[in-house]
């Protein structure tokens, strides 16, 4: 064989088999001796990470415990039982009633016990369980009180950290058996006094230990345990609240408390792999423990899979190195070239591809089945796997325009391609994930999760993501999130479902995450539109109360966010028009304005948020007040003109007076008034007054009249009236007055 002869070949095969045998040998050799440590270590990582996990876990359910204690301890009705040494039957009805409410809202509570340190009674609310104690409804607090353990946290609620998990246990008469639980005892910790009132809430273990339990594997037995060695959980191997500080794998465990590790131990004769975290705030450790007979079948069959993988590798290395070597031969330069230009054109391509590929997909009217999906994302270097779940993301981008316009239309791939690229770095450690640019302002992304995730959790990692590219590029960003779904046909209903949900945009605040699950929980059928409502609105408008429309057009439009969105575009078309027709009454009327139906029904797709949508309509209505306050401004300033006309040409009457001018206007005394006094200022009878007195003293420095005609003369039918009114207004007499001008 010619090409065998040629040095060149000879020393590329050597080369390529010598590397490829050489390193699948040294990889099982380092591999056959490590398993053990290797997989020790491994697994160590795993339930280390499960067990800080649950401790975050633990962590933030008794946070909510504690939040749901402050909310009882502050209660209104409950306070009653707290504080008042002789509540009467009507406050306990009312404070067990919301007991119950309470225990009816969260079923992991088995029972709340109020201690009240003025009668030193303690009122319980539970169940079956606690017969013996809500007997009566309530119990004094001494010696016989059943629930000893209760009895001594709250006689002794200093030596507890305030607001922690309490384990203890009841043991129950009636029924028999022994109940466990975690107390969170809510108090007032700034108190100095060596009693006090509080709320004792018992969560069963489950409360912060069932997810804990469901993760677990099923070679594994875990427990939790505090600084004083004694276990805090429920468990098959070790009983809650005993001590077992007397054996030496725990006190292993306890001297570590600061820091987290593994180690084996013997216990009973079986060796056990034991992981445990660092002590947490509340004192406790949490402790995996595993057979390690199980871990050693594990490694042994590895071990002898290793070998056998390692010879079968070997063999097909040395075939595959030789095939290789002949292809490899020929000039790698010119074929160098051709991939790197092909690798470009991929490039270039691949945006348009994928785009293509998926809006053909999205858009099919067919059901595919498994195989052809796999194969269809397979061209597009999509691997999704449809034994998971499957969710899309569809992130659509706002304020993009001002991005899109500007020349740089790279700076418009660059954002697209961030937030694909920083989405896919936030969740691909523990998902699979995929993005595309969809056109326009759209990006969608493809994610395979586990079943049975935290979806709490997860929105928060997109929540992380999303702020990231939002604030670097100084965009908005309005993530939807699908339902899962494992079943091929879902793909297009999941497209569907986040198309939708991003058009419910309106409904929320912007740059707002939604979740496309929690809306369209109503049907279209079930949607009956408001009319009174309406009415209400319209008559408010033409009334030119503005809040009071808004109030209605919120409640209207509220309604509507749990519809589908052509329930959204039904009703505000109709509500467009019907503003149109208001307006077009009220311009009948003098008022000017107007409202573009078709316009606005399209503008109403281009808007990002709640608040955006409100106000393309509240600005509207605050026109339409600004316009019929004009038009009532301008009606009461004609009609203060009338009423000062009338004032001026009927003052020098003695028989003029606010009542008679009610009565020539048409109107009531206090409306007139209201209306002068507002135009003017000051009041219609200081008005005259001063009129009378003007023209009293231009008729007085005349001296061509006496007192007795000028008093008739500016509409005074008494003298004597007329010299305590002039007197009153300047100081001084007519006749003193008459004689110094």
């Amino acid at each position: 064989m010619r090409l065998f002869k040629k040095g060149i070949f000879s020393k590329l095969f050597l080369n390529i088999t010598l590397c490829v045998v050489l390193a699948i040998l040294l990889t099982s050799i380092v591999l056959y001796s490590n398993f053990e440590s290797i997989l020790m270590h491994y697994e160590y990582q795993a339930r280390a990470e499960q067990l800080n996990s649950q401790q975050g876990q633990v962590s933030k359910l008794s946070e909510v415990a504690v939040k749901i204690g402050n909310q009882i301890y502050h209660d209104m009705n409950i306070t009653k039982l707290l504080y008042v040494k002789e509540p009467n039957v009507n406050d306990m009805s009312a404070a067990f009633g919301q007991l119950r409410t309470y225990r009816a809202s969260i079923p992991y509570i088995e029972s709340i016990y109020i201690y009240n340190k003025y009668n030193h009674y303690v009122y319980v609310e539970g169940g079956s369980d606690y017969s013996e104690l809500t007997a009566n409804g309530y119990e004094k607090l001494n010696e016989g009180f059943l629930d000893a353990s209760a009895r001594e946290v709250i006689t002794n609620f200093k030596d507890y950290k305030p607001f922690k998990p309490i384990p203890r246990s009841y043991y129950s008469k009636t029924k028999k058996k022994t109940n466990y639980f975690y107390t969170f005892f809510m108090y007032d910790s700034y108190t100095n006094k060596p009693d006090t009132s509080g709320v004792l809430i018992n969560f069963n273990t489950g409360y912060l230990l069932d997810s804990f339990k469901e993760n677990l594997k099923n070679d594994s037995e875990y427990f939790i345990v505090d600084e004083k060695g004694n276990i805090v959980s429920e468990g098959s191997k070790f009983d809650m609240l005993k001590n077992y500080s007397t054996a030496g794998y725990i006190n292993k465990i306890v001297a570590k408390g600061d820091k987290k590790g593994y180690f084996t131990d013997t216990v009973n004769g079986e060796k056990l792999f034991f992981v445990y975290s660092q002590r947490d705030k509340y004192g406790w450790q949490y402790v995996s423990l595993t057979k390690y007979k199980t871990m050693q079948e594990s490694i042994q069959n590895i071990q002898v899979l290793t070998m056998i993988v390692s010879i079968v590798f070997v063999i097909f290395s040395i075939l595959l190195a030789f095939w290789i070597t002949r292809r490899l031969y020929h000039p790698i330069y010119e074929m160098e070239t051709d991939i790197r230009e092909l690798e470009r054109e991929r490039r270039n391509a691949k945006n348009i591809l994928k785009r293509v590929y998926i809006s053909d997909l999205l858009s099919s009217k067919e059901i595919p089945d498994k195989e052809y999906l796999r194969n269809y994302f397979r061209k597009i270097n999509m691997e999704l796997d449809f034994e998971k779940e499957l969710q899309l993301l569809l992130i659509r981008i706002g304020r993009y325009k001002d991005v899109a316009e500007r020349p740089d239309k790279e700076l418009e791939h660059a954002i697209k391609f961030a937030v694909i690229n920083v989405f896919t770095e936030v969740l691909g450690e523990e998902y699979t994930v995929h993005g595309t640019d969809m056109g326009e302002n759209d990006v969608i992304l493809f994610i395979n999760t586990a079943v049975g995730i935290d979806r709490g959790q997860f929105i928060e990692k997109l929540g992380q993501a999303g702020t990231v590219v939002s604030g670097y590029f100084n965009i908005t960003l309005s993530p939807v999130l699908s339902s899962d779904g494992r079943k091929p046909e879902q793909i297009m209903n999941l497209y569907r479902q986040v198309s939708e949900g991003v058009l419910h945009r309106v409904f929320f605040p912007k740059g707002s995450f939604i979740d496309a699950k929690l809306i369209n929980t109503k049907e279209a059928n079930e949607y009956e539109y408001p009319l009174s409502k309406e009415k209400q609105l319209m008559e408010a408008l033409m009334a030119g109360k503005i809040a009071e429309a808004k109030e209605y057009f919120l409640f209207i439009t509220e309604e509507l966010k749990d519809y589908p969105i052509s329930i959204f575009n039904m009703a505000t078309a109709r509500l467009v028009v019907t503003l149109n027709n208001t307006v077009n009454t009220l311009r009948k009327n003098s008022i000017s304005g107007s409202f573009e139906n078709a316009d606005m029904v399209l503008m109403l797709h281009q808007l990002e948020s709640k608040e955006e949508f409100l106000e393309s309509f509240y600005s509207f209505f605050d026109k339409i007040g600004e316009e019929l306050e004009k038009k009532k401004a301008a009606r009461q300033e004609s009609f203060y003109e009338q009423i000062k006309n009338y004032i001026y040409s009927h003052y020098q009457d003695p028989d003029f007076s606010v009542e008679s001018l009610a009565g020539a206007m048409n109107k009531s005394v206090p409306y007139i008034s209201r209306v002068y006094s507002q135009t003017n200022g000051t009041t219609i009878k200081d008005t005259i007054s001063e009129l009378r007195m003007d023209m009293a003293k231009q008729l007085l420095k005349g001296k061509n009249l006496s007192i007795n005609e000028i008093a008739a003369r500016v509409g005074f039918s008494s003298t004597s009236y007329f010299h305590k009114a002039f007197k009153k207004a300047t100081g001084v007499t007519p006749k003193e007055y008459q004689e110094k001008g």
